[in-house]
């Protein structure tokens, strides 16, 4: 069985996400915020704790990528500037989705491997 978790783990390392090197920290922190408030408007815990994940999943990106806590870039200033929440809802569900379908596919195959 360990062996069959070792390469589904290693068939998923193989699949590369589609964005990686296209996106920067600007763009992290974007998507940072834009989970932050998006999880805000939600009613269903559900709802919730999806976007949590992804505030968590963005915020690990912007603070590897700069060395700066998410509390140093997410000040009331930056929010405010964001602009069109419709802008920042294009640039980042479609990456929250590609994260969403990763981990999916992850969970299946470890589980697949497990019995």
């Amino acid at each position: 069985m360990r062996g069959y978790l070792v390469g589904a783990v290693l068939s998923l390392a193989i699949v590369q996400p589609a964005q990686a090197q296209a996106v920067d920290s600007n763009s992290d922190l974007r998507c940072a915020v834009w989970a932050t408030i998006t999880s805000s408007l939600l009613e269903d815990p559900s709802g919730r704790a999806t976007m949590s994940f992804a505030i968590g999943w963005f915020a690990g990106h912007y603070e590897a990528a700069t060395g700066k806590s998410l509390e140093q870039g997410m000040t009331p200033a930056y929010v405010n500037s964001i602009g069109d929440m419709q802008v920042l809802h294009a640039e980042c569900l479609p990456r929250a989705d590609e994260l969403w379908e990763r981990f999916t596919a992850l969970g299946t195959s470890l589980q697949a491997a497990g019995e």
